[in-house]
């Protein structure tokens, strides 16, 4: 097979099409063709195609992994699972995880602190925490560094919701306390730690 054509594509002038014999068989970006010595009148076996194919996907899912990654921040696993949408090969997917994680544009624990800062702010638990990254994919050892070097709400921090969705209610009411309690269990608290916070509006 050989190669007859490399043309900048039109929409993208930083890839190139590749034809051999006549007939469109890749896409690479215009720097990978350079390196690989991709010119017309070359000849490429199997084992050149294969590869061309490799860095053509390659290349292509760095691409939609840096926009993805513009938009938010990500996990490894969610990443991952964006690039599978986009039907990436799990090989190609791998490399791209493995590359960016390498370059600092990964980074599970950093993720799991802007997390963790996000559920604070929304006082949430530290059960519902756990379960939400661990959901997204985050290594439990990773999610408990993060907990660690983490200021979660607290006592204070759960009194004062309660007196602002609670306000003008009774909250030694029984049926006032059981709603408490489902509400704070929902977002992640222990009882214990609910009761305490009913005991600090007491006092």
């Amino acid at each position: 097979m050989k190669i007859t054509e490399v043309s900048p594509q039109k929409n993208n002038p930083q890839r190139v099409n590749v034809y051999a014999d006549g007939e469109y068989v890749f896409s690479l970006d215009e720097v990978d063709a350079l390196v690989m010595g991709i010119k017309p009148g070359r000849e490429i076996t199997d084992t050149d195609l294969k590869n061309c194919l490799f860095e053509s996907q390659f290349s292509k899912a760095k691409s939609k992994a840096m926009e993805i990654l513009s938009r938010k921040p990500l996990s490894k696993h969610m990443l991952a699972d964006e690039l599978q949408k986009k039907e990436y090969d799990e090989v190609v997917i791998a490399e791209v995880i493995n590359e960016f994680e390498s370059l600092g544009y990964l980074d599970d624990y950093s993720y799991a602190m802007l997390y963790i800062e996000y559920a604070a702010s929304k006082i949430w638990g530290e059960k519902k925490i756990r379960y939400e990254l661990s959901a997204k994919g985050v290594d439990p050892n990773t999610v408990e560094d993060a907990i660690c070097a983490s200021q979660l709400p607290g006592t204070e921090e759960i009194a004062e919701l309660i007196k602002q969705k609670y306000a003008g209610e009774d909250t030694d009411d029984i049926k006032v306390k059981q709603r408490i309690f489902r509400f704070f269990a929902g977002r992640g608290f222990d009882f214990s730690l609910v009761e305490k916070a009913l005991k600090l509006i007491k006092d």
